[in-house]
């Protein structure tokens, strides 16, 4: 009868060890999946904001010489440019 009480707890601590790694495992894939994803959230994050970014500059860019060009006073020396 105790050799059989202790088959049944052996049989259920490795039960429970197998689900301990398991669960690990999961744990640890499911972290490196949603590390991999923040990266790729910060690269696509990266371009739009460049992308942005070079369209406002080239909007003031175009601005700025549109309103230089329509007054005289503004327009820069011949060592300036």
């Amino acid at each position: 009868m105790l050799a059989e009480e202790r088959l049944r707890a052996t049989a259920a601590d490795e039960e429970m060890a197998i689900v301990a790694t398991t669960l690990t495992t999961d744990f640890w894939t499911l972290f490196v999946l949603l590390l991999l994803a923040a990266l790729a959230v910060i690269a696509v994050m990266t371009v739009v904001s460049e992308t942005l970014l070079d369209k406002v500059s080239r909007l003031w860019a175009a601005v700025r010489t549109r309103r230089y060009t329509q007054g005289r006073h503004h327009q820069l020396h011949h060592g300036h440019r």
